[in-house]
């Protein structure tokens, strides 16, 4: 069973400077709702988001851009 998210919020601090992925599909597959943090305290959010909308099933930090090659909807 996959999780029920519909909205996500990535609070980004200046230390961590990181990105994050949620992903449709578990071990980091399928479409992807990519939220990009810019540092210093910043807050990206998505009040609905993407192709993820209630069937998320993984997530991770990175400090890159969107996995090449996936569709992802992208927040910043």
């Amino acid at each position: 069973m996959k999780n029920n998210a519909a909205s996500a919020s990535l609070l980004d601090y200046p230390a961590n400077h990181s990105n994050a992925a949620i992903f449709f599909r578990s071990g980091y597959g399928g479409a992807c709702d990519f939220f990009y943090g810019h540092g210093e305290g910043s807050f990206t959010e998505a009040w609905r988001l993407g192709p993820t909308y209630n069937e998320n099933a993984s997530f991770y930090f990175t400090k890159g851009g969107p996995p090449s090659g996936s569709n992802c909807a992208t927040w910043r």
